[in-house]
């Protein structure tokens, strides 16, 4: 329960940000997701919200990469630490994801 609320809060929070964002959720028949699709100045940025002290890749973290051909994919934690997964993929706070994004809304 508590990481739906999280993850709630997160979407709520990034799009109010972003109003004008183009803003998706993405699913595939085979089960994989992605919480958050935003097309940001000609760019596919993903967004996947965990709840964990320390996100690592999963299988529909891969899938979205390849199948969406992402420009980034950020994870969004309630963690303080920010760390690369793999190229393209970064872990983060609420903050700077919040921040990273209105970067990329301004280029």
């Amino acid at each position: 329960m508590i990481g739906g609320s999280w993850e709630g809060f997160v979407i709520e929070q990034l799009l109010a940000g972003l109003p004008k964002a183009n803003a998706y959720y993405w699913r595939t028949q085979a089960g994989a997701e992605l919480d958050l699709l935003l097309f940001l100045g000609g760019r596919r940025i993903g967004i996947e919200i965990k709840r964990a002290d320390a996100p690592t890749m999963t299988p529909s973290m891969v899938s979205a990469l390849k199948d969406l051909e992402l420009h980034r994919l950020l994870v969004v934690y309630p963690g303080a630490t920010r760390y690369k997964l793999r190229s393209k993929v970064e872990v983060m706070s609420l903050a700077e994801c919040m921040a990273e994004l209105d970067h990329s809304h301004r280029e």
